[in-house]
């Protein structure tokens, strides 16, 4: 939210002067701009550092408390771009970066857009020269470009070598962009890329031969369609290499800059691999008809196909079309990509010797993108499903009206309004929630972890802590893995990210958090690299532990046989009266807190007004604006005497009862810093959300049969607040957050039992009073996993 804000400030509108070439010391090239005089930063031309130009932008400042953002930046008229698609490419480097540096870049016209996929990801005491790429649908409404850096306090940021071009409409798109207002692109747009005025043309156009051999082609499946598939091969390889293969829904063609590999690939390409990425069928360039998470066939059916048979067929296809592979092929992916990777695990290729599922979307009822314990969200529902199905259908993009969209949310009523003023039900995707908001066949053929029968194949699930998408999806791959690992080749990696963030380089830091090291590159050349290439090439020990995992509370990294660890123990934290948390039960036989949940008045998932921009750090936001309203109940420990590490399964069991007939649950674990902490003063007293999760509480029998809450009568709840590996501090309390709205990320629950809540009228929304239960009898309680000291 912070970022997204700081972008939102820096966008700068005024004449804009021709690119000039020409570059003279301490004078940037013609149309850009650096900061202002009075700004606490500098900026000049540095011809001693540079990456590839004559010079290279440098901004610097040695003030660590500066709350401003010195920016270098160019805007560019629209006119050439309107309704096109363009990348912005270059080198940056960064050092002693006390808070943020980021490549950015802005759309402004009547639909504003951000794109910001290099802050809190890449640029953090990177050190060395990494390369940029940001790529954006312009809108044709569009009036100018806005591209540059940016670095809040101390710290230097330089750039060089930018360049901007058009670029074919299939290349994926990176970061964060506003794809619901996006209006259609044309076809076939040219290439015309324009040099920012870092370099010299011709130093451009005499770049150094690709180090890559490209090849399209389009695979036959069993029944007949082709899948485009993108085949990129080492140049002059020494020797036989194996196959690293990627199944993507998003657009295969993107590899096309065949002289560069992106961050995440680096590591491999350095070690050597053929690439190879496959649009599945239906999407992009291949043939067939999309099902958006296809169900896994019905094995009895010889002629049926889904995405493992169309996985194997193309396995097969590879090892005998590709020159100079040795045979082995590694499979991986990261969300969509990452359950299209596991997928292959249910039917493996004898080829395939190692698969890596990253951020899976394994299951997206129960925990991952679409529903969480039955609750369902709607945002992402929303926008998601028009941006993959919406064009498939000729739907037009689902418009969010009002900036704010809590209000605009707020404003429709019901859900089934969303539905009907949207037209969602043309989208094959939100009619299945509609039809099906219960747990059903329909979810569970998707499934991953209710599919995996065996484990044949080496498998390393990788995710983040603080993964806003697909949080749930490498927990639950790694522990349905590990119920078939008799040889020890289950592992897991969790590092302390957003959704994807340990692809790119950096990894230094989320949100406020800072890390204190760059996790993505230990991940990617300390885990990744060496897993893949003993499983692929045969190199290395192949001692892997069972679990790699970050405890951002320390800022270490921790290796363990199995996950949870065998000496973990659980432990319980009680709710107590006056707010009080403890591990000691409750001795009161009597005694309850109670709110009023209004669905008119619904608590919002991160301070307002909520746009775009705050999307993957939502999770880390401070929870200080939640605390003390009167429908969030709030309990907390006193200072801890001695560090406490919890390391596993995170439960909350309520004891609650409501005056309605159904109420969502959520909560929330947290840490809570102390008032002071040195260094940092905008984390004093920061509430840190460690986990949290919501459940729909018709499910709380059942997720297949729902049933309404007997109004005024307790009954229990179990809340899943899935995994943690986590230091809560000596110094810091441990606090406990109940809520029962948590918007529009999710949509709310009328209180009012109903058969389907997407069909539920706006006369259902009603304000019921809840009770949370602290008794010793019914003792409410967040249950977690300890290591002892």
């Amino acid at each position: 939210m912070r970022t997204l804000a700081l972008l939102v400030a820096a966008h700068f509108a005024g004449i804009l002067l021709p690119c000039a070439h020409a570059q003279v010391p301490d004078s940037l090239p013609a149309a850009w701009r650096g900061p202002a005089d009075t700004s606490a930063f500098r900026w000049r031309l540095d011809r001693q550092v540079k990456h590839g130009g004559l010079s290279s932008i440098r901004i610097q400042s040695d003030d660590a408390s500066i709350d401003e953002v010195g920016t270098v930046r160019q805007g560019i008229r629209a006119d050439d771009y309107r309704g096109r698609r363009i990348r912005l490419t270059g080198y940056a480097r960064a050092t002693g970066v006390a808070d943020f540096a980021a490549v950015w870049m802005r759309v402004d016209g009547a639909t504003q857009m951000e794109l910001d996929n290099m802050a809190d990801r890449s640029l953090t005491e990177t050190g060395d020269w990494q390369r940029c790429e940001l790529v954006l649908d312009v809108p044709a409404d569009a009036v100018q470009v806005f591209l540059g850096g940016l670095l809040r306090g101390r710290g230097t940021l330089w750039l060089d070598d930018f360049t901007l071009e058009v670029v074919d409409r299939t290349v994926p798109t990176t970061g964060i962009y506003r794809a619901a207002r996006l209006s259609p692109l044309e076809p076939d747009l040219p290439s015309s890329p324009r040099n920012l005025g870092f370099e010299p043309p011709q130093q451009v156009a005499d770049r150094s031969a690709p180090a890559f051999e490209r090849r399209e082609v389009m695979v036959p499946m069993r029944d007949g369609v082709r899948l485009f598939t993108v085949i990129m091969a080492p140049r002059d390889a020494a020797e036989p290499l194996p196959i690293l293969f990627e199944r993507t829904p998003y657009g295969a063609r993107g590899w096309q800059e065949t002289g560069s590999v992106p961050a995440g690939n680096r590591a491999l390409a350095t070690d050597g691999y053929i690439f190879v990425f496959q649009d599945i069928r239906g999407r992009n360039r291949s043939e067939g008809t999309f099902v958006m998470n296809r169900p896994a066939r019905d094995p009895r059916d010889s002629s049926a196909v889904d995405e493992t048979t169309d996985a194997y067929d193309t396995v097969e296809w590879l090892i005998h079309n590709v020159a100079n592979n040795n045979g082995r092929v590694g499979v991986t992916g990261i969300s969509y990509p990452g359950w299209l990777a596991e997928v292959v695990l249910l039917g493996p290729h004898p080829a395939v010797r190692a698969v890596s599922p990253q951020a899976p979307m394994t299951d997206t009822w129960m925990g991952d993108d679409f529903f969480h314990q039955g609750a369902f969200r709607q945002t992402y529902g929303l926008t998601y499903s028009s941006y993959m199905e919406g064009q498939m259908v000729g739907a037009e993009p689902v418009r969010v009206g009002w900036y704010d969209t809590y209000d605009w949310y707020l404003s429709l009523g019901s859900l089934k309004a969303v539905t009907d003023s949207t037209g969602a039900m043309r989208i094959p995707t939100w009619r299945r929630f509609v039809e099906h908001p219960a747990y059903d066949s329909v979810w569970q053929r998707r499934a991953f972890q209710r599919l995996v029968t065996r484990l044949s194949v080496p498998t390393l699930s990788v995710g983040g802590w603080w993964d806003q998408e697909d949080l749930f999806g490498p927990q639950a791959t790694y522990a349905a893995l590990e119920r078939f690992d008799t040889a020890g080749i289950n592992s897991l990696v969790i590092g302390p990210w957003f959704h994807s963030q340990w692809w790119g380089p950096g990894g230094q830091s989320l949100g406020n958090l800072r890390f204190g090291s760059a996790t993505a590159d230990t991940f990617l050349l300390n885990m990744q690299a060496p897993w893949f290439r003993y499983w692929l090439k045969g190199r290395g020990d192949g001692h892997f532990p069972g679990a790699q995992l970050f405890d951002a509370g320390v800022n270490q990294w921790r290796a363990f046989d199995r996950w949870p660890p065998r000496e973990a123990t659980v432990r319980r934290l009680y709710l107590q009266p006056n707010g009080r948390l403890s591990f000691d039960p409750p001795s009161e036989r009597a005694g309850f807190d109670a709110y009023v949940s209004d669905p008119a008045h619904p608590v919002p998932f991160v301070p307002r007004s909520i746009a775009y921009g705050s999307w993957t750090r939502w999770m880390t936001e401070d929870q200080r604006f939640a605390d003390g309203r009167p429908d969030v109940l709030t309990w907390h420990t006193e200072p801890l005497q001695e560090d406490v590490v919890i390391a596993g399964n995170i439960l909350g069991r309520l004891f609650a009862s409501t005056t309605g007939s159904d109420a969502d649950w959520v909560v929330k674990l947290i840490d809570v810093y102390p008032d002071s902490v040195p260094g940092r003063s905008q984390m004093g007293g920061y509430q840190l959300m460690v986990a949290g999760d919501i459940l729909r509480g018709r499910y709380r029998r059942s997720f297949e049969r729902p049933e309404p809450i007997r109004p005024n009568t307790v009954q229990s709840y179990t809340v899943d607040l899935h995994q943690q590996f986590y230091t809560f501090r000596r110094g810091h309390r441990i606090m406990v957050q109940i809520q029962s709205t948590w918007f529009p990320l999710y949509d709310r629950n009328p209180q009012t039992y109903v058969p389907n809540i997407f069909e539920a009228p706006a006369s259902a929304y009603r304000a019921h009073t809840h009770r949370i239960y602290r008794t010793s009898t019914q003792p409410s309680h967040v249950e977690v996993m300890v290591l002892p000291r």
